[in-house]
């Protein structure tokens, strides 16, 4: 009966044995942790790249859109136009000895204005758009013909038989001949001022952007999915590697903090340098709306990365209500833990006194017999 009691030496083994088995779970426990830190970081770095992916992917989408476009030309933008086109003609007209005044007020804002808009939906549409310019045209005609008049130059061609002057056929027929050649020449003049008007409404580029647009909208859905997918997946890991959702979330907040950093932090650098505001582009209307671009490209990646630091504060918030009630339900299973072992510890003790007396007085009885 003695062998089978419980000794002092029996509690003291195994007390170690239960401190070496304690120390082994805490070093297995520990590597496990180990193990889980760097998964979490590794996928919260994941989800923090999907954040940044789509967040590209959508502003691509958004940048290369006609309304996006149309937005940043302004009423400067048409009036420079104006501007330009009036300068042109008047160049242009210098050197053929007709009056540079006959181009004035040829054009206004509101037809700049149409044109454009129109060439702009029109090569978005992939259509081709031709400017509408007959009036224009017959309006200038009659001024240079009224200049060509003034000035004696003869514009209208004659018949022997009608004029007042006896002419003989072959004066006629060369006079005839220099006013239809003026004629061609007056309608040649025309033509290239117009043809400065049309390339003035034209958007260095533009047919490139449109191109490319148009190519990427056909792979949008697909890149939309795969980021979306791949952030949800590793999002889904992240949280699983985790026992406890609170932990898990932690990681996910470092995720969309990432995000945020990825999608504000280059930007805003590139729009505090404002390097394009240093780029040599002419004229200077065109150079205003290429900064203004960038600039709305530039604010677009800032103002989703606010998505994503509202999105880390709203689930750091969660995650600090999931930790405290962890922490209490913690406390509370340790406190009911801690009771029983007091209760256990007890029991052992009586046992082990009792077990004591036992022996001692069987002892005792087996010596008093002998004797």
């Amino acid at each position: 009966m003695s062998n089978q009691a419980t000794t002092p030496e029996n509690l003291n083994r195994d007390e170690n044995m239960n401190q070496n088995r304690s120390r082994k779970g805490t070093e297995k426990g520990g590597s496990k942790r180990v193990v889980r830190t760097i998964l979490g970081c590794v996928f919260s770095f994941m989800v923090a790249l999907s954040l940044f992916f789509l967040s590209t992917v959508c502003i691509v989408r958004i940048v290369l859109s006609e309304s996006f476009l149309k937005s940043y030309i302004t009423d400067s933008y048409y009036t420079g136009v104006k501007e330009d086109v009036e300068t042109d003609a008047w160049d242009y007209t210098i050197p053929t000895g007709i009056d540079p005044s006959v181009t004035e007020g040829l054009f206004n804002e509101a037809m700049i204005r149409l044109d454009l808009e129109n060439y702009i939906s029109s090569t978005f549409k992939i259509r081709q758009y031709t400017i509408n310019t007959s009036s224009q045209e017959e309006v200038l005609r009659e001024k240079v013909m009224a200049f060509l008049e003034a000035e004696g130059t003869p514009t209208e061609t004659v018949n022997s038989a009608d004029s007042e002057v006896e002419l003989d056929e072959e004066s006629v027929n060369a006079y005839n001949e220099a006013v239809e050649t003026m004629k061609s020449a007056v309608d040649d003049y025309v033509n290239d001022i117009m043809d400065i008007y049309r390339k003035r409404i034209k958007i260095t580029a533009l047919d490139y952007i449109v191109k490319y647009g148009n190519e990427y909208s056909n792979y949008f859905p697909l890149l939309l999915i795969i980021s979306v997918l791949f952030g949800v997946l590793n999002g889904f890991f992240c949280m699983k590697v985790h026992r406890l959702p609170h932990r898990g979330l932690r990681y996910l907040v470092y995720a969309f903090s990432g995000g945020f950093l990825m999608t504000f932090l280059a930007p805003f650098i590139v729009y505090l340098n404002g390097f394009f505001n240093r780029l040599s582009i002419t004229p200077v209307y065109f150079k205003e709306f290429i900064v203004a671009y960038v600039k709305g490209t530039l604010a677009l990646f800032m103002v989703i990365s606010q998505a994503w630091l509202l999105i880390a504060i709203i689930l750091g918030i969660i995650v600090a209500v999931l930790r405290k009630k962890s922490l209490r339900n913690h406390s509370k299973s340790s406190g009911r833990r801690e009771q029983e072992n007091k209760e256990e510890g007890l029991n052992e003790e009586a046992d082990l006194f009792n077990e004591t007396d036992i022996t001692e007085e069987a002892d005792w009885v087996k010596t008093a017999v002998e004797e």
